[in-house]
């Protein structure tokens, strides 16, 4: 038996043999395949660079846009928009837009190629603040800073109205804090604090926006904190409302009524 086996080594390796010539025939097409898929995927990497928008780093979304103005793209477009639709609308960034607006616009946004941003021209005052509010919530780190959380809460801890400016004045110029972050801070309050003079139409002062707008920019990443803890979300709507209505100053501007740079 063990000789009738050994006299079918021949046989078995002439299989064995075929069977690896399949194998490599196999293979040899799989890779003639992905050679081939390869070029599109890329093409549609390369259509798609920079997206999604919305949880993308700032530095990333900045840099794959190469957006001159330093601005991310929500942000720009919306304000743009909202400028020239004008500021006295009551309840800005307060009021809550249609679900299915915002998400339409924003679908908009994230997709690329679009000549033309359709539901941005039809979009109100409350789907573009509902834009901007999104974007900044989606953010991979707040718009603050990520690791200096704890500096701006013991800044809004400071009782001193003067000694509280300076140190936020610091932590705005702080190492730790983007170049790309500080534009974009820059930008945005800017627009809020144009906003804040106009409460006597849109009845949103620098308190109101700031209620608004800090669980969008200051946030725990480590999340140590309790969001819903009243007491730190006033502490930390201090430094908004302070950076709001003295802009001029922490930014070192002469008029704050300057053109906010379009698209």
């Amino acid at each position: 038996d063990m000789m009738a086996i050994l006299a079918k080594d021949t046989e078995l390796a002439a299989n064995i043999a075929k069977f690896l010539d399949y194998k490599l025939e196999y293979h040899t097409s799989l890779v003639d395949q992905m050679q081939m898929t390869q070029p599109k995927v890329d093409s549609i990497l390369d259509l798609r660079r920079g997206y999604p928008i919305w949880g993308s780093n700032l530095s990333s979304h900045l840099s794959s846009f190469n957006l001159p103005s330093g601005i991310a793209f929500p942000i720009q477009v919306c304000v743009s928009r909202l400028v020239e639709l004008g500021l006295g609308e009551e309840g800005l960034f307060r009021l809550a837009a249609g679900s299915s607006k915002v998400k339409r616009l924003k679908a908009e946004i994230e997709t690329p190629g679009l000549p033309v941003l359709l539901s941005l021209e039809a979009a109100d005052h409350h789907v573009l603040t509902g834009i901007i509010k999104s974007y900044l919530r989606e953010l991979p780190d707040p718009l603050f800073g990520g690791s200096l959380y704890n500096e701006w809460l013991e800044a809004g801890q400071c009782e001193d109205p003067g000694e509280r400016a300076d140190l936020i004045f610091n932590l705005l110029q702080h190492d730790n804090l983007p170049l790309e972050n500080f534009r974009n801070i820059q930008y945005l309050f800017r627009f809020l604090y144009e906003v804040s003079e106009m409460e006597d139409r849109n009845k949103m002062t620098a308190s109101n926006l700031a209620i608004v707008i800090t669980p969008n920019v200051i946030w725990d990443n480590e999340g140590t904190s309790d969001p819903m803890d009243i007491t730190v979300s006033s502490t930390l709507a201090r430094v908004v409302e302070q950076i709001i209505s003295q802009y001029q100053w922490f930014f070192k501007v002469k008029s704050p009524y300057l053109t906010l740079s379009k698209v």
